[in-house]
């Protein structure tokens, strides 16, 4: 079953992601990722360990992207987004 709760999570993160107003091939692939990312939580039915590496391939990218600036909105964004998830045990996000 569809979960909205689990994907408007995620819309928050990307919406961060979004304020650097980056050129349309970087935002490209960083929609890769995070499309990735939705369809693993868009059922409840995921392995908290490969959405952690996705979250960090979207940390990295940032990074790659000079946007640190973000990084404490982005923190902040992914933490919302593991809570929403619930109780699977995720390794630390770098």
């Amino acid at each position: 079953m569809y979960s909205e709760k689990n994907v408007r999570a995620l819309r928050e993160l990307k919406k961060v992601f979004e304020k650097a107003s980056l050129p349309p091939m970087k935002i490209r692939k960083a929609n890769g990722i995070f499309n990735a990312i939705e369809m693993q939580i868009e059922d409840d039915d995921y392995s908290a360990e490969v959405v952690t590496h996705l979250l960090n391939a979207i940390k990295t990218q940032m990074q790659w992207l000079g946007l640190e600036g973000l990084a404490q909105d982005a923190d902040k964004a992914i933490s919302h987004l593991i809570g929403v998830l619930g109780p699977k045990k995720f390794p630390k996000i770098k």
